[in-house]
């Protein structure tokens, strides 16, 4: 469906004619994005995202140029520079806080530039996915609670006929709110239940090989583990790996972000579930959205994109 409107949009944004924003123009009054994408998630799954973003910016001439902060503070000193470039027609931010990224949204409706959010919504409210300030025309996000319920249900799943269960979860970073507000809903459902035991927490930084590392000496630790929750497909891919060369088929593997590969290995048997985070469809929606603002067009609503990036916990039976 948003490869159709994204199609629709390009067809519609040849008639249109440029705001007179930086770069916005190739001297035909035809609008070229030039969009700054500013994140602290350059793993397989922000790459996906980029690939997204380029599906609808690339056929009208345009570029997205890629700002990686790994903190708060620098995301919002690469924004202020952006802004101050006066190079960029919109701005596409993975917020690694909501409530950190206001100046930076605030500085670019200023400037005239649109933001969209992008996975994190920009504001004090993880649950409000509207947008929250001005000059934020739409957030290509899902649910930080919908995505903690759906690793809920695939934790179940994994623990059904184990009691009590004993599970490892590997995170990204604890610095990320996404990250953080999922471990708050994991422990509000779970943490009282005595048949659900986390015998440890790690970080692998979104990296497949420190994934694997990290999985390796916290099961070193913890033997008898039943369950390794990971932080993203490409690590659970590389952890199913470990426990194969251990000679372990005793362990549960749960990924995250249903990636090609992760879905192979479900439906293979050798992982257990994953959850449908969607990345290339957030990319192509932030995109789209920026386009439509500089355009002049409707910006798609938050219920038509609610509707498409919708965590989904993914097993063999589904």
């Amino acid at each position: 469906v948003l490869v159709l409107a994204a199609a629709a949009a390009t067809a519609a944004i040849a008639l249109t004619g440029c705001s007179g924003d930086a770069g916005g123009g190739d001297g035909d009054g035809e609008f070229v994005p030039s969009f700054a994408f500013i994140t602290g998630d350059i793993s397989d799954f922000g790459q996906v995202q980029i690939e997204g973003m380029e599906s609808v910016v690339k056929p009208l001439g345009g570029k997205v140029t890629v700002f990686d902060s790994d903190n708060a503070e620098s995301q919002n000193s690469d924004c202020m520079d952006i802004v101050a470039s006066g190079q960029y027609n919109g701005i596409m931010l993975n917020a690694l806080s909501g409530a950190g990224a206001v100046p930076c949204a605030e500085a670019a409706k200023d400037a005239g530039i649109p933001v969209v959010a992008i996975e994190t919504v920009v504001g004090a409210d993880p649950e409000k996915l509207e947008p929250q300030v001005d000059g934020v025309v739409a957030s290509a996000v899902f649910s930080n609670e919908d995505a903690g319920m759906a690793t809920v249900e695939l934790l179940r799943e994994g623990c059904a006929d184990l009691d009590p269960c004993k599970y490892i979860q590997i995170v990204g970073s604890q610095q990320y709110e996404l990250e953080a507000n999922k471990l708050k809903v994991i422990e509000r459902e779970l943490g009282d239940d005595p048949k659900f035991k986390r015998v440890a927490l790690g970080e692998d930084g979104y990296n497949p090989e420190q994934g694997r590392q990290v999985a390796t000496e916290l099961l070193s630790g913890n033997p008898d583990t039943n369950v390794i929750l990971n932080s993203g497909d490409s690590s659970a891919v590389q952890v199913i790996a470990m426990l194969e060369e251990e000679g372990r088929d005793d362990i549960v593997v749960l990924g995250d972000g249903a990636s090609r590969q992760g879905v192979e290995a479900v439906k293979s048997g050798k992982m257990l579930g994953t959850t449908r985070l969607a990345p290339r469809t957030m990319g192509e929606v932030a995109a789209t959205a920026l386009v439509q603002a500089n355009t002049g067009e409707d910006v798609m609503t938050q219920e038509e994109i609610a509707d498409q990036l919708a965590p989904i916990a993914f097993t063999k039976e589904n």
